[in-house]
């Protein structure tokens, strides 16, 4: 009896394990998520700015480019006019 009580105490210490496991796994995926639209909201706030706040054209792409080179890891880029 002793036996089958430390096994199923083994097997229920095993399944809260794994299931710890797998709510920090999501927990992570749903924190990099936010991470990547908190990133995303910020993007498109600069770019709104940039293109309310500039006359001209090139002046709206320099500060687009500028958001864009600080948002996204990058270094280079292609414009044609």
């Amino acid at each position: 009896m002793l036996f089958l009580n430390w096994y199923a105490g083994n097997l229920e210490a095993k399944e809260l394990r794994s299931a710890v496991a797998h709510l920090e796994k999501s927990t992570d995926e749903l924190i990099d998520q936010i991470n990547i639209n908190y990133e995303n909201a910020l993007l498109v706030s600069e770019i709104g700015q940039a293109v309310n706040n500039k006359a001209d054209i090139d002046g709206v792409l320099k500060s687009v480019v500028h958001s864009l080179q600080k948002r996204f890891d990058f270094d280079r880029g292609l414009y044609r006019k």
